[in-house]
């Protein structure tokens, strides 16, 4: 199918999963030819964003249409990853790895990818992969992916409890700590914009522990200002 008619297969499928009893069940019954079907036309947008002769404003358009079709990837897959068959799921998150680490690519795009990615990897990979960040600029957009990924996958009591090793930090704590350092340097437009939207969300989250006096993990937040 064309362009027109691949996007509009796309906004089908999210329609089916907004309040659409029918709709879900559906999506839930073919949820392995669903997301391999959006990988399969994600990656091909993303091509596209990539090429070196592309027009600008083909860019744009590809761009727009990688964030739409992967914004439907998370409403689907974002819970059913983990139930996905083990050449499947390695085939997704192998995939959107690469999305999250590539630098050229939209930080929007990244971060949506990081959402899945976190949900199919489990947070005690992640945790040692932001645990452990380097300290170079071109991870900067790839560790703000991870970080939403954690905000948005992670419950209250994952994200202020710290693992079993002694003196480790909680998720609270590791977010908030990445956050401060880049805001202290010199950095592009889009990785202000998705710092200052990442202390926003951790303030949410924050908040919410606090009113569940989910205290433990909290206390020594302050050791990251």
């Amino acid at each position: 199918p064309d362009s027109n008619r691949l996007q509009e297969i796309v906004k089908n499928i999210h329609r089916c999963l907004e309040n659409f009893t029918c709709g879900e069940a559906g999506v839930e019954q073919e949820a392995e030819i669903i997301i391999s079907y959006l990988q399969e036309v994600l990656q091909e947008k993303i091509e596209g964003i990539c090429e070196e002769d592309v027009s600008p404003v083909d860019k744009v358009l590809f761009t727009d249409q990688a964030v739409e079709i992967i914004r439907v990837l998370v409403a689907v897959s974002k819970e059913r990853i983990r139930r996905l068959d083990a050449e499947k799921k390695e085939s997704l998150t192998s995939f959107l790895e690469r999305v999250v680490f590539h630098n050229s690519l939209p930080l929007d795009l990244r971060s949506n990818a990081g959402i899945i990615y976190v949900a199919g990897l489990g947070l005690n990979e992640i945790r040692s992969t932001l645990q452990n960040r380097p300290g170079d600029e071109e991870s900067d957009g790839a560790m703000l992916s991870l970080a939403h990924g954690v905000l948005s996958c992670a419950a209250t009591a994952e994200l202020t409890n710290s693992s079993s090793d002694n003196g480790a930090k909680s998720f609270l704590q590791i977010l908030l700590q990445l956050y401060v350092n880049l805001s202290k340097k010199v950095q592009g437009s889009n990785i202000v914009m998705g710092y200052s939207r990442g202390l926003l969300s951790w303030s949410g989250r924050f908040l919410e522990a606090c009113k569940l006096e989910q205290v433990g993990g909290v206390e020594g937040v302050d050791t990251a200002l």
